[in-house]
Formats: structure tokens, sequence, C-alpha cells
């Protein structure tokens, strides 16, 4: 996650606009990330068919949301100042 604060931080002006951005790919990294991790692990296995791709959508889902979206919160809060 600090690579890519780093990396969204150099290339935005605005703090709100950065913070935005930041939340926005942090959960679509990880949901990507998290599928595609779950469609290999389907092809490993020579698991095919309509549950695997609906676990892999499923976690990939619960991945973004808790890990990308509320770990990317939780990060800000400890990395960021609040200028009023």
């Amino acid at each position: 996650m600090r690579e890519l604060w780093k990396f969204v931080n150099k290339r935005i002006e605005a703090d709100t606009t950065k913070q935005k951005i930041f939340l926005i790919l942090n959960t679509v990294i990880w949901s990507t990330a998290t599928f595609l991790a779950g469609i290999l692990i389907g092809l490993f296995f020579k698991l095919l068919g309509r549950n695997v791709l609906l676990g892999a959508l499923l976690t990939a889902c619960y991945a973004g949301v808790f890990v990308g979206f509320m770990g990317g919160c939780i990060f800000l809060m400890r990395n960021t100042t609040v200028h009023r």
C-alpha cells in the first residue's frame, strides 16, 4: 500500500483527490489480484465451472472491500494528516 500511496502522491495535486484515487486503485488492485489468484488455483486443480468462477468472484469482492477499501482507509488514517 505504501508504494501505491507514493505513486498517487507524486502524480495528483489535491489532497482529497489523492485519497479518493488511492482508495479506488487499492480496491481495484486487491479485487483483481484475488480474482486472478482464484481462477489460477481453479485451473491448477483442474476445477472448472460456475462454482469456481462464483467462488473466485465472491472472494475477490470480499478482498476488495475488506483488505482494499477498509485497509486503505486505515492506512490513510495512520499516514496522513488533516488540513483544516
